[in-house]
């Protein structure tokens, strides 16, 4: 199920176009802080979405735990 997913998905989308307004403002020779500004909220969105999947990850592993498949004899 690839709904848990969601939140990580989000933040990644977020964090692509904060990379592509920092290209923009890159180009445009804007002033150092906006773009320090962008790259910080890159390196928090992107950390957010590392935690939203692992959130995910966990929480689809303790509602439906992985099971060892039967011996075959």
């Amino acid at each position: 199920d690839y709904r848990g997913l969601a939140p990580a998905a989000a933040f990644l989308a977020i964090a692509i176009i904060l990379v592509a307004l920092d290209l923009v403002a890159d180009a445009n020779d804007s002033s150092m802080a906006l773009r320090d500004t962008y790259s910080i909220a890159i390196g928090v969105t992107l950390a957010a979405a590392i935690a939203a999947a692992a959130g995910a990850a966990l929480w689809l592993e303790l509602k439906d735990p992985t099971k060892a498949p039967p011996p075959q004899m």
